[in-house]
């Protein structure tokens, strides 16, 4: 069985969800931004700081984890486990780790609505292709079986 995770939607929690609750009051901080293209968007970086900051080795640790999590990468912690799905266990990059057990707890506090292995139903239904379709309500079913985050 394969369970596919979505990069997007990965990197999305991991690196918005802790930025919601670092804001400050404090007056004497200074924003510090910077924008690049990452992932296939826009990604822009905004750090509150008292003086200057250098804000490579947090660009450096946002590509290095998104490379671990990129499942169109077949080198990548992501990509080994879904092509390992069901087989046996590998063992994983602790940031990845930490990554997927965030996922648990979205899954969990969501009530299930946030499941990063749902990749197999976007592919069935062609969403990110120039051809999207609309699968059999068996297909479905059948998709439906393989993906659920309690399952990885």
């Amino acid at each position: 069985m394969k369970y596919k995770i979505p990069l997007k939607l990965l990197c999305f929690f991991v690196f918005t969800i802790p930025l919601l609750f670092s804001g400050t009051s404090c007056s004497n901080l200074k924003e510090y931004s910077e924008t690049r293209p990452l992932m296939g968007t826009i990604v822009e970086l905004k750090i509150r700081h008292t003086g200057p900051v250098d804000l490579a080795p947090v660009w450096g640790r946002a590509e290095n984890t998104i490379a671990l999590l990129n499942a169109y990468d077949p080198s990548s912690d992501v990509s080994t486990i879904n092509r390992l799905a069901g087989v046996k266990k590998t063992a994983i990059n602790p940031v990845t780790y930490e990554v997927l057990r965030r996922c648990q707890y979205f899954h969990q506090t969501s009530g299930g609505v946030f499941d990063p292995t749902v990749l197999p139903l976007i592919e069935l239904w062609g969403i990110k292709s120039t051809t999207p379709r609309v699968p059999t309500p068996a297909q479905i079913s059948t998709t439906r079986s393989l993906i659920g985050l309690p399952k990885l």
